[in-house]
């Protein structure tokens, strides 16, 4: 083994075409965390061990992605100089992959210099495509089904022992187009902050307090006042993003932070009582997610349940397909 220099890859990588990625985190949560990287975004057109690099599609505060190919096939590539939080993201992320509702690792390099983990690609994160329909928001449908398999990705990952900690809708994306139907599914991605918080024994391990969750959009009830995100945490992130999805205006988080922490403890344990008209079909979900105790074990099929029962006459379980508008392919 060469000094300076790690390589890890997988066996086979599937086939993708066009990665739009999102990778984004906020100032508030990662304040402590200052990082330069105008040296990452000239990299273009360079190769490092199977991975090549062509265009920058992104940057966060902890690094840029890059669309890229790995042994000719496409993938998005996480580019940073902090091996540590490479590593870190790379090892999560490995050990997760395995479930669709979860984005696929397919390498990591560690150079003198950067660090790269090489990703699934995926067609478009959620929020992007909610904005390329003309309502800006999904069917009540699309959204169920959307539910439907992040709470299955959710569901792997926490049993796992990991939780996700930044669930929201640009950390969400769907698979390229499978077949003429364009088949996609939805998963789970950026998974930097991500912490396991259950060990392999099913110990619960000590909790992670190192970033400030309090004063995010998507804090919940729990860690607006101060404790460190549990798999409960991931579900209730996971109402708001579907209530975003509705391209509802979401007034009531924009509030002082006592009413919006009342109206989000509403949700959890009254939402047939402050759910707007059009929202009042989500009402099953908030039961069945309020429902669970913090710091216990979730009843995912309780959860599954809920979903069903927002929209009744579809089936959850059915797939998510791409629909062709004008000269477009389109999440409806």
């Amino acid at each position: 083994m060469s000094t300076g220099r790690q390589k890890s890859t997988k066996n086979s990588v599937p086939a993708f075409v066009k990665a739009q990625f999102v990778f984004f985190y906020r100032t508030t949560l990662c304040s402590s965390i200052k990082m330069s990287f105008t040296h990452l975004t000239n990299l273009a057109g360079k190769k490092f061990g199977k991975i090549i690099l062509e265009k920058q599609i992104g940057k966060g505060n902890f690094g840029v992605i890059y669309e890229g190919h790995f042994n000719s096939e496409m993938v998005a590539c996480k580019i940073s100089d902090n091996h540590a939080y490479i590593k870190k993201e790379s090892d999560i992320l490995k050990e997760l992959s395995g479930s669709d509702g979860v984005c696929g690792w397919v390498a990591m390099e560690i150079h003198s210099t950067i660090s790269i983990i090489a990703m699934q690609c995926g067609y478009g994160d959620l929020d992007h495509l909610r904005f390329k329909n003309e309502s800006k928001s999904f069917t009540n449908g699309t959204i169920q089904k959307i539910s439907r398999q992040i709470v299955e990705g959710l569901s792997h990952i926490h049993g796992k022992g990991f939780t996700h900690r930044d669930i929201k809708l640009n950390n969400m994306m769907v698979s390229q187009p499978v077949g003429p139907s364009r088949k996609v599914n939805a998963f789970l991605i950026d998974f930097g902050i991500s912490c396991r918080v259950v060990d392999k024994n099913g110990n619960r391990m000590p909790r992670d307090t190192r970033f400030n969750f309090s004063k995010l959009d998507h804090a919940t009830p729990y860690t607006a006042l101060g404790d460190a995100p549990d798999f409960i945490d991931d579900l209730i992130q996971m109402t708001y993003s579907m209530i975003r999805a509705t391209n509802d205006p979401m007034t009531e988080f924009k509030q002082s932070q006592y009413s919006r922490m009342k109206h989000k403890s509403d949700l959890l344990h009254r939402p047939s009582t402050v759910l707007s008209v059009s929202l009042s079909w989500m009402t099953p979900l908030f039961e069945a997610i309020g429902s669970q105790k913090p710091l216990s074990a979730i009843d995912y099929q309780l959860i599954r349940e809920g979903v069903d029962a927002m929209v009744p006459e579809y089936d959850a379980r059915t797939d998510l397909h791409l629909q062709t508008v004008g000269k477009e392919f389109k999440l409806i």
